[in-house]
């Protein structure tokens, strides 16, 4: 995982550091404050002063797709800061990736069954119920 660095302490690298790329990415609701959270688009190729710079890719991101874990409380209209996510250059390190984040947007909530969040699946709930009233039960394996 990559290192998190201050803002308050001036960069020690030498030579020549990429651009500052920037991008707008819509992150739904839902999934605010969710720990799995959810992967977003962000483009390999991002306009800078009028031309194309490739991104530096995170071993973590799938192709375009960056994930991102947001707290409930991100700000509509936030951005973040991914270090060393920005334009490569040949020479030197790699500028920063600033994602401007818009809250909200049609995709639903993905389906998960009552009780996963627990580590219970409802099929237990079902057997615990019919094995109380006295019914009896056919497990398939």
């Amino acid at each position: 995982m990559a290192e998190l660095g201050s803002i308050f302490e001036a960069e020690t690298h030498d030579g020549a550091r990429g651009r500052d790329l920037r991008a707008k990415v819509r992150y739904p609701g839902w999934a605010l404050g969710d720990p799995e959270g959810v992967s977003v688009e962000v483009p390999l190729e991002l306009e800078i002063d009028g031309e194309m710079a490739r991104r530096t890719r995170s071993p973590y991101d799938e192709g375009a797709l960056i994930r991102l874990n947001l707290p409930e409380n991100f700000p509509d209209g936030g951005t973040l800061r991914l270090r060393g996510q920005g334009e490569s250059v040949a020479e030197g390190r790699p500028g920063d990736l600033l994602v401007t984040v818009s809250i909200g947007g049609d995709a639903p909530a993905p389906a998960r069954a009552v009780g996963e969040e627990h580590g219970v699946s409802i099929m237990w709930w079902v057997v615990l119920i019919v094995g109380v009233i006295g019914g009896a039960v056919a497990l398939l394996g």
